[in-house]
């Protein structure tokens, strides 16, 4: 399970299916 910035708990395979990788990656990126 993996929680994002925003506090929701999503499994890996949710997380792919919803949110193209490198958007996640810019997201956490921007995060930080």
């Amino acid at each position: 399970v993996v929680r994002d910035p925003f506090g929701h708990q999503w499994s890996l395979a949710e997380t792919v299916k919803e949110v193209d990788m490198n958007e996640l990656l810019a997201q956490m990126g921007n995060q930080a």
